[in-house]
């Protein structure tokens, strides 16, 4: 609240202006003057020709509906946008990428791996509320020339990409959020591609 909660004293005729700010998980409902609702507005301006009481409402936020979660780059080339159902409308991610994203969802966050608008370098990235659009991007050490891949165990988190020699290599996620990449190294696998790779899941 701005000003926060308590009682105020102003002068007669004056106009005071009130904002709202729900905490994490909550949504601004109604104000309420003397009991009665005065807007829904998180902002309200109130004349003070009289002593007022003044009351901000809050609701809990409910999660989106979930049943399939799409992942897609814009006909620009370049946006990201998800929806979390398949009625639900999209929702621009924060970043960019010239290919199509890889995603995974696990403990409640998702997961993706992009390559940046100069083709080559690898970023990966973590949305901690669905229904958001701000992505948590960190760079990952190294290149690659195509559309990286992940894969998960439900635990565990692998990026696996193309290498400029065509080898395959793959880099085991972890630290906090698995965003951190310090803990481990580019591990390089049998065989060569000159393709995309594409990853399901790995079973335990």
């Amino acid at each position: 609240m701005n000003p926060s909660l308590g009682s105020y004293y102003y002068d007669a005729g004056s106009q005071v202006t009130i904002t709202a700010s729900p905490a994490q998980g909550y949504v601004f409902d109604r104000w309420e003057l003397e009991g009665q609702v005065a807007g829904t507005s998180p902002t309200i301006t109130v004349l003070m020709d009289k002593p007022h009481s003044l009351v901000a409402v809050f609701k809990q936020q409910k999660a989106p509906p979930m049943d399939i979660i799409t992942v897609v780059r814009a006909m620009d080339y370049k946006s990201i946008y998800y929806r979390a159902c398949l009625k639900c409308d999209y929702i621009k991610l924060t970043g960019s990428t010239p290919e199509a994203p890889p995603a995974v969802y696990v403990g409640g966050k998702l997961y993706l791996a992009v390559i940046d608008m100069d083709g080559k370098t690898i970023y990966f990235g973590r949305l901690d509320s669905i229904g958001s659009g701000n992505v948590v991007w960190q760079r990952v050490s190294g290149y690659t020339p195509s559309r990286p891949a992940l894969a998960t165990d439900s635990s565990r988190l692998y990026l696996v990409v193309r290498g400029g020699d065509n080898r395959i290599y793959t880099l085991l996620l972890l630290g906090s959020g698995g965003l951190s990449t310090s803990a481990g190294a580019w591990i390089k696998i049998s065989g060569s591609t000159l393709s995309q790779i594409a990853l399901a899941q790995i079973l335990p």
